[in-house]
């Protein structure tokens, strides 16, 4: 367990990080820390933005069908579930 579990549940808007620490680990590290790796979780992510997509997939997220536009962003939801 890693003692997220009881921490209240509230919506991270945007994440985001600087170039200069692509592929560090850096993002696996950030989602590592606020979704248990084989907990279930949604997001939405920007399309077309295949970096992020990828990077989603990567982690186990897939698209669900879902779609919307927010602040003029189309958006596409990832979800994955736990193991």
């Amino acid at each position: 367990m890693h003692g997220r579990s009881d921490r209240p549940r509230s919506p991270i808007r945007r994440c985001r990080r600087l170039q200069a620490h692509h592929g560090t680990g850096l993002g696996a590290a950030l989602l590592d820390a606020v979704v248990r790796p084989d907990g279930t979780a949604s997001l939405w992510v920007a399309d077309p933005n295949p970096r992020a997509q990828a990077f989603y997939r990567k982690h186990r997220f897939d698209f669900d069908g879902a779609g919307r536009v927010e602040s003029g962003v189309r958006e596409l939801r990832m979800a994955r579930t736990g193991q």
